[in-house]
């Protein structure tokens, strides 16, 4: 229901294992993160999780010839118990969907604060 999307691309001098490492301290922030052989990742996203609903940060990162580019998805998804208070306690009962709408927002601003830091450290400004 809620969801975003982000991204970076850059250029680098340093190796792939260096830049992969950057990644993982950058985006720590937001979660544990798993990232597969072909690119792409995911983070254990428990600091946000609520309740009534479920997060999910997936993403991607790109090689090609030093220049880089980082994808990061978010999707903050209200779960039954949620949408079973706002249909019985309508019409305050919507007011529950504050708390997936406001994990949605500290992660839009996680990520892109992750997503600026790695560019700086990985090009030196």
């Amino acid at each position: 229901m809620f969801s975003g999307s982000s991204d970076v691309t850059f250029q680098s001098t340093m190796p792939p294992a260096q830049v992969v490492e950057n990644l993982k301290e950058c985006l720590e922030s937001l979660g544990r993160l798993s990232l597969e052989k072909n690119g792409s990742f995911s983070i254990g996203g428990t600091k946000f999780k609520g309740f009534g609903y479920k997060t999910t940060i997936e993403g991607n990162v790109r090689a090609k010839e030093g220049r880089y580019s980082v994808n990061v998805d978010w999707t903050v998804k209200p779960e039954i118990v949620a949408w079973l208070i706002a249909i019985c306690g309508f019409p305050l009962g919507l007011a529950i969907f504050v708390l997936p709408y406001n994990a949605k927002s500290e992660i839009e601003r996680k990520v892109e604060k992750a997503l600026s830091a790695l560019k700086f450290n990985v090009t030196g400004g």
